[in-house]
């Protein structure tokens, strides 16, 4: 499957549909006539980095307490809606080619999660895996279709194959 690297430092994308260093996701793809957004993340890193800034643990049902699952979904939420307006300057720019036909169709989210798999941290991203998906759903309900949050390792087995182009 072939994505393209929205954020690369040597070639941005953002900067060369004219926006800047707006945030977004790390990658797009095309997959039975869906954009799917990837951000890659240490997730169990970051949700440890901001327990430390927060001074806040687990809370008693062992999720993320309220302040770290907020910020986590207002990153994601700006990460998706800035790499929406990326791909609709791009559509702009493509016009009549079928990569433009597909950008305007549903768009998909994927959370991947790149840390260390040991069974500690495994245990805790199952127990987190889908207060995570709901949180980002709710907040992304408007701009996509379907929120997916899964370990580097299982993404390939999740993506449907990118349609021959007609």
């Amino acid at each position: 499957m072939l994505a393209y690297r929205m954020d690369n430092t040597s070639l941005d994308m953002r900067t060369s549909v004219g926006l800047g260093s707006c945030n977004s996701c790390d990658y797009f793809t095309f997959a039975n006539e869906r954009v799917v957004l990837i951000e890659e993340t240490r997730l169990i890193e970051q949700i440890k980095d901001l327990q430390e800034e927060y001074g806040q643990g687990l809370d008693d049902k062992g999720r993320p307490a309220p302040e770290i699952r907020r910020a986590l979904r207002k990153e994601n939420r700006l990460k998706v809606y800035g790499s929406l307006l990326v791909l609709c300057w791009l559509a702009k720019r493509l016009e009549n080619k079928i990569e433009a036909k597909m950008v305007s169709g549903i768009v998909d989210f994927f959370l991947v999660v790149s840390d260390e798999i040991d069974s500690d941290s495994a245990r805790y991203f199952d127990h987190i895996k889908d207060d995570l998906k709901g949180d980002l759903r709710g907040v992304l309900r408007t701009a996509v279709n379907d929120v997916r949050v899964v370990w580097a390792r299982h993404i390939g087995s999740r993506l449907p194959a990118r349609p021959a182009p007609k």
